[in-house]
C-alpha cells in the first residue's frame, strides 16, 4: 500500500479549507484517509498552516510521498528544512540555531517584498494619470 500525504477538502462553497492526511494512493480525495495531519485555510491572508510535526516526520520516516503541494506546505512552514537538518546529524541546539536563522532570512524576504510593491503601485497610478490626460486631450 502506497502512502501519500495530500490534502482533502473541507469548507464551502468558494471558502476552501483543507486538511492535510495521510490516505491510500487509490483512495478519492475525499474518501477515506488514515490520519489527520493538520490543517491548511488558504483564505486568509496569510494563509493559515497548522501541521503536527512529528507525525508528518513518522509517516515521511515510513516512507510516505507528499504530493507537490503538500511538499510546498511543508517547506514552507519549515519542517522540511528543520528534518533535513535533523538528519544531518546535528544537535538539536545547533538544529535550533539554524532554524532561527532560517526564520529571519524568511522574514526579511518577506519585508523587502512588501517594501519593493510599494514603488511598482506608485508607477501604475502615475501611468494610469497619464493614460486619463491623453484620453482627454483626444476627446477635446
Amino acid at each position: 500500500m502506497a502512502v501519500k500525504l495530500r490534502l482533502a477538502r473541507m469548507g464551502r462553497l468558494k471558502k476552501p479549507v483543507y486538511r492535510v492526511i495521510a490516505a491510500d494512493s487509490r483512495s478519492r480525495r475525499d474518501g477515506l484517509f488514515i490520519e489527520k495531519l493538520g490543517i491548511y485555510n488558504p483564505v486568509p491572508n496569510p494563509a493559515i498552516i497548522e501541521i503536527n510535526e512529528d507525525r508528518i516526520n513518522y509517516w515521511l520516516d515510513c516512507g510516505a510521498i507528499p504530493t507537490e503541494t503538500v511538499y510546498n506546505l511543508l517547506r514552507s512552514s519549515g519542517i522540511l528544512h528543520k528534518r533535513t537538518l535533523t538528519l544531518k546529524g546535528n544537535t538539536p541546539e545547533k538544529v535550533a540555531e539554524e532554524m532561527a536563522i532560517w526564520k529571519a532570512r524568511k522574514d526579511a524576504k518577506k519585508s523587502t517584498a512588501k517594501v519593493a510593491e510599494k514603488p511598482k503601485a506608485e508607477a501604475t497610478a502615475k501611468a494610469e494619470k497619464t493614460v486619463e490626460q491623453v484620453v482627454e486631450k483626444t476627446e477635446e
